[in-house]
């Protein structure tokens, strides 16, 4: 399994953990590695691109995880 890491700058965001595990749990699906901080430090990032607090979710999961991969580098 790959694993999608966030690029910098990390942030501690604790406030929305469903939105943390179902991060995880659609990278997983996709069959890439992500851990809690990580899937935390990349919405984070993405939010903070639209000049914005934490964004919701999008609806659907591979809309999600598209948005993720997008806001990640792969390592293998």
């Amino acid at each position: 399994m790959k694993r999608l890491i966030p690029k910098p700058p990390h942030y501690d965001y604790d406030h929305y953990p469903e939105d943390v595990r179902r991060i995880v749990r659609v990278c997983e699906q996709n069959g890439f590695l992500i851990t809690y901080d990580d899937a935390k430090d990349i919405w984070q990032s993405h939010s903070e691109d639209y000049a914005a607090g934490w964004l919701i979710l999008p609806k659907d999961d591979q809309s999600l995880f598209d948005e993720v991969f997008r806001c990640s580098m792969e390592v293998e």
